[in-house]
Order: structure tokens, then C-alpha cells, then sequence
């Protein structure tokens, strides 16, 4: 298997290396687990997606995305598609401040 690995990727990779390799992706994998396994999910009643928190504050969820950082949010994932996660309280706040 490794070998085949080695022919794929078009360079020599030492045992070593692809040992490094191996225990920082399992590293990854393990921390990646545990963030989502602590981070609230939506539908909990306490965060919102970002199509509910916009649909509620009424604008798209691209604009919200763009000013996300005046809320609270968690953002699960680390590429451009994660999935991003709003404080259900924050946007209640964020509504009734429109009404005063």
C-alpha cells in the first residue's frame, strides 16, 4: 500500500515522513471530532443557520455572512464551505433593537 502511495504522489516519501504525515492527519481528524462534538448544533433552539438568523433578520444569508462578525457565531469546518453558526439570543437582540 504504501508503495502504491509512494507511485501516486510522484516522490519518495520515507517511512518517517509519511508516519509524520499520518499522526498529524489523525491529530486533525481527532480535533476536528471533538470541536463538533462540543460546538451547539442547530436545531438545538439555542443557534441558527445562517439561512434562518437572515431569513429572520431579513436579508440574505450572503450579506449576514458578510457582516457575521458583529454577532456571535461558531464556524464548523475551516475551508470557505464551512458551515456557519449563529447565537439564536444574538439575533433576537439584533430584532429587537430594530424595534425601539
Amino acid at each position: 500500500m504504501i508503495e502504491n502511495f509512494r507511485k501516486k504522489i510522484g516522490f519518495p516519501l520515507t517511512e518517517k515522513q509519511l508516519d509524520m504525515i499520518a499522526d498529524k492527519v489523525y491529530s486533525r481528524l481527532v480535533e476536528n471530532r471533538k470541536i463538533a462534538m462540543q460546538s451547539p448544533k442547530a436545531g438545538t433552539g439555542d443557534m441558527l443557520t445562517s439561512k434562518e438568523a437572515a431569513r429572520m433578520l431579513g436579508m440574505t444569508s450572503t450579506y449576514l455572512l458578510s457582516i457575521k462578525d458583529q454577532f456571535r457565531y461558531v464556524k464548523m469546518g475551516e475551508n470557505k464551505q464551512c458551515r456557519v453558526l449563529f447565537y439564536k439570543e444574538d439575533i433576537l437582540d439584533k430584532i429587537s433593537s430594530y424595534k425601539k
